[in-house]
């Protein structure tokens, strides 16, 4: 729950540019019981997860009368395009919201799900969230056994 932040991605031009990233279902059942963050009313009509460690610019220093823009506009509108939550034989569910954070969480984004006419079931089997951004692909695979929470699946 505490988990660190992942280390940012290696600049090294000779190699592939990889970096790892935690995502955390929040909208489900035990992360809201252990007091995981507050989330906007809205939310119940959502699946929402929190990805940390993308390769995303922390916003400039400016001075509290200035507005800082953000250098990460184009790559969180092509996150929040290019993500979906995809299961076997049934259309992919595709964000519907993205957020993200401000200070020291500038870095992290929240993606919000409808949970719809054809929500996510325990016979689904595994969800995978799968998102296109610029250059990167990025793959997290959600099995729904592990995803019970007292009987029932806690999205």
């Amino acid at each position: 729950m505490g988990e660190a932040p992942p280390p940012p991605p290696n600049p090294d031009p000779g190699r592939p540019v990889q970096f790892r990233v935690l995502a955390r279902w929040e909208s489900a059942k035990p992360v809201r019981l252990a007091g995981g963050p507050e989330l906007p009313e809205l939310s119940g009509q959502f699946y929402v997860i929190r990805l940390r460690g993308l390769p995303l610019m922390p916003p400039p220093k400016t001075k509290p009368e200035e507005e800082a823009s953000n250098p990460n506009e184009g790559m969180l509108q092509a996150i929040r395009q290019g993500s979906r939550l995809e299961r076997k034989d049934k259309p992919g569910i595709p964000c519907a919201h993205l957020f993200t954070g401000s200070g020291a969480a500038a870095t992290e984004v929240l993606l919000f799900f409808s949970r719809g006419e054809n929500p996510i079931q325990v016979s689904d089997k595994l969800v995978t969230l799968e998102s296109r951004f610029a250059p990167f692909y990025l793959s997290i695979k959600f099995p729904l056994k592990d995803m019970m929470y007292k009987g029932e699946l806690a999205l």
